[in-house]
Formats: structure tokens, C-alpha cells, sequence
């Protein structure tokens, strides 16, 4: 129980963090396009980690986030290296951030159930969390395909 709570703290903290890198960045004006593209990666990493855990509460659900968030990492990875108007931007739109916040949540429910069974989050709540999370990533890919279907405006952060 003391290694599942340390591992409940520091997911809390890496979510945290998670939040405010991008906006530190954001307003001192130091995006990078290697920030834009680590901070995902981490993100998939870390949840990944955590569905792969908790796959028995909701194999299904859990197995298309996993796969949804993998499949979008190599797609958006090959398209970078393949790009016919050069390198696009990769971070994260509105769909995306709202996918993480819903997804976050998911799993911090799951473990708070799992930390604090005689107070569980209920198992519909948790599946609407993650369900609301697999809406957000399937139009969160729909728009980073568009990014690299039309060309990329003069003098923004995916134009070059």
C-alpha cells in the first residue's frame, strides 16, 4: 500500500507539472518545437503505464485509449518525418488538452478506488470520465490529420 501511495503522489505531481510547463512556456514566450513534441510523449508513457494496470476495470475502454494514444504518437511521428511542407506542429489543440483533463480524472478516480475502496468513485462515473477522454482523442486525431492535410500559414509555429 506505501508503493501504490507514493506511485498516487507522483502521478499527482506529474500531472501538476504536466499543467503548468506549457503555460510557463507560453508566457515567457519559450515554446519550443522539442517541448511541443516531448511533452505528449511523456504524457503517453505516463498514462499508458496506469491503463495498462488498471486494464481489468475497463479492458475495452482502457485498450482503445491505449491504442488511440499509440497509434496517434507513430502517426504524428511518421508524418513529422515524412511531412511534404516541412515540420508541423504537434502540440496539443483544445480536443487534446480536454482529452487529458478527462483522462487524468479517469485515472485518478481509479486510484482513489484503489487507494480508498470503502469511498469509491462509482463505476459509472469512472467510465464517463474515460468515455468523455475516448470522445476528446477521436476529434483530437481528426484535427491533427487536418494540420497535415491543408499547408501551414506563413509565420506560425508549424510553418517553419
Amino acid at each position: 500500500r506505501g508503493a501504490f501511495l507514493s506511485a498516487a503522489w507522483t502521478y499527482a505531481g506529474a500531472l501538476i507539472t504536466d499543467a503548468l510547463d506549457g503555460e510557463v512556456a507560453r508566457l515567457r514566450d519559450r515554446r519550443t518545437r522539442f517541448g511541443a513534441r516531448l511533452d505528449p510523449s511523456v504524457d503517453k508513457v505516463l498514462h499508458g503505464v496506469l491503463f495498462l494496470y488498471f486494464w481489468k476495470e475497463a479492458p475495452v475502454l482502457l485498450t482503445l485509449l491505449l491504442l488511440f494514444d499509440l497509434g496517434l504518437f507513430l502517426v504524428g511521428l511518421a508524418l513529422l518525418v515524412v511531412a511534404k511542407h516541412g515540420p508541423r506542429d504537434v502540440s496539443a489543440s483544445a480536443f487534446g488538452r480536454w482529452k487529458m483533463i478527462f483522462q487524468a480524472l479517469g485515472c485518478a478516480a481509479l486510484l482513489w478506488n484503489a487507494l480508498i475502496p470503502g469511498l469509491p468513485f462509482p463505476r459509472p462515473v469512472v467510465i464517463g470520465l474515460l468515455s468523455l477522454a475516448l470522445g476528446f482523442a477521436i476529434l483530437s486525431v481528426a484535427g491533427y490529420i487536418r494540420r497535415f492535410v491543408r499547408p501551414p500559414l506563413p509565420g506560425s509555429l508549424d510553418g517553419g
